[in-house]
C-alpha cells in the first residue's frame, strides 16, 4: 500500500524587533504601550516596555511595519521599521510630554508621522 506524503510545511521567514523607549533626556521609559502594525494597517501584536525601557517583538514575518508607542502625557507617534528574515532590527523611541510636540523616534526618522 502506498502512503501519500504531505508536502513539508515551512514557517514563513521571520525576524525580531528590539528597542528601548526613552524620554527626552535619554532615560529609559518603562510602561510604554507599543503597537506593531503591518504596512496594511492591521495590528500584529502589542508589547509594553520593561523597567529598563526595553521591548521586543519576536517571530515577526519579514516585511514593513510601523511601531507606535503611547504612555500617559507623552506624545504618541509612529515610526517605520523593516523586518528582514533571520535578522534583528533595532529600533528606539524617544518620548516627550505632550506640551512639546515631538515624535517617538524609530529607525527612519524622516518617515516619522506626527
Amino acid at each position: 500500500m502506498l502512503g501519500l506524503a504531505r508536502p513539508a510545511m515551512t514557517a514563513p521567514p521571520t525576524g525580531t524587533i528590539e528597542g528601548v523607549a526613552e524620554d527626552g533626556q535619554g532615560q529609559p521609559l518603562p510602561g510604554v504601550q507599543l503597537t506593531l502594525r503591518a504596512a496594511t494597517g492591521w495590528m500584529v501584536t502589542r508589547a509594553t516596555s520593561r523597567t529598563d525601557g526595553s521591548y521586543r517583538f519576536a517571530d515577526i514575518a519579514a516585511g514593513d511595519y510601523s511601531i507606535s508607542g503611547a504612555k500617559g502625557r507623552y506624545a504618541t507617534a509612529t515610526a517605520v521599521v523593516v523586518v528582514r528574515a533571520g535578522e534583528r532590527t533595532v529600533a528606539w523611541h524617544e518620548a516627550v510630554y505632550q506640551a512639546e510636540p515631538h515624535c517617538l523616534l524609530g529607525i527612519d526618522q524622516s518617515r516619522c508621522q506626527q
